[in-house]
């Protein structure tokens, strides 16, 4: 609060120079947001930053002691909407996180899905064998709603700690799925160790093997380690869609379009034994690598 104050007071001494006035009150702002906002979020910020000026460039022939005022009275409605956004942030995260999740179930369910070759490894795991699924991050989307199907597995499936990763992790909770925490980047090791043992215990899990930031067609070494400690048969499917969008990410992620037909092919189940020796480990890699590659899509310009 003593910044908003002293924001005020500069504002009130230089109300010739109102504009440089308004630029102490934004950062006046930004120091009480950012003292309450550990990711440091400038979202709302730059919002009121743009607001805020275009408002001091409107009203310069408005008189000097009402501008400073208004200056006042703005400057600590923007701390109270702080202040606001800052106690139920975590209720609108969760609410919007929620809303997502519905939004991406009900637009799966437009998807005309044809599944094929799943009844070979899914014979493997009821007659007591561990699988991993895996696939590329520009794939998995158009496999969602089918994944509920395993649910009585109680599978689990690696996700990273990204906010975009809190996001997927809720889809795969309401899917049945358990998401282990955790990537390449961000606590790998700790979620490696726990999805070998959840995959060791439920005896199916999920992969992405290029992810969460690439690079693109580039086989992470995570979906070996666990599949050699485990004695789980790696299964990689593939999603295909007759119509879909194509971001500009790093991956190319597709979009299937609304009602475009879909298909889910599991390829044939791989075998990586621990018992080879450490240094074809990187030779199961590119093999598995080989294998995947081919089935990424690169869209036309």
């Amino acid at each position: 609060m003593i910044y908003l104050v002293a924001g005020g007071i500069q504002s009130e001494i230089n109300a010739d120079h109102l504009y440089r006035g308004s630029e102490y009150f934004y950062n006046s702002y930004v120091k009480v947001y950012t003292a309450f906002d550990s990711r440091r979020n400038m979202v709302f910020p730059l919002t009121f930053k743009l607001l805020w000026i275009s408002f001091i460039r409107q009203k310069k022939s408005i008189d000097r002691s009402v501008r400073i005022g208004i200056a006042i009275k703005v400057t600590f409605q923007m701390a109270e909407i702080v202040f606001m956004i800052k106690k139920y942030r975590y209720i609108l995260t969760q609410k919007i996180q929620t809303l997502l999740c519905w939004i991406v179930r009900l637009y799966s369910c437009t998807f005309r899905l044809t599944v094929e070759n799943e009844n070979v490894w899914l014979d493997h795991l009821e007659a007591g064998g561990r699988v991993l699924l895996c696939a590329w991050h520009q794939q998995f989307f158009a496999a969602i709603r089918h994944f509920k199907a395993y649910e009585h597995f109680r599978p689990s499936l690696m996700i990273s700690q990204s906010q975009d990763g809190d996001v997927i992790a809720r889809i795969a909770r309401q899917q049945g799925w358990h998401p282990v925490r955790g990537s390449s980047s961000r606590d790998g090791g700790k979620a490696l160790k726990e999805i070998i043992t959840r995959l060791q215990q439920s005896r199916l899990a999920g992969h992405i093997v290029d992810g969460p930031r690439g690079p693109a067609g580039v086989i992470k070494a995570g979906v070996i380690s666990i599949a050699r400690a485990t004695d789980a048969v790696i299964v990689p499917f593939y999603t295909l869609a007759d119509r879909a969008w194509y971001f500009k990410s790093w991956d190319n992620f597709m979009l299937p379009k609304p009602f475009a037909c879909v298909t889910l092919r599991f390829g044939t189940m791989i075998s990586f034994s621990e018992n080879i020796v450490e240094k074809c480990f990187e030779a199961q890699r590119a093999e598995l690598e080989a294998i995947m590659r081919p089935a990424l899509i690169s869209p036309v310009a």
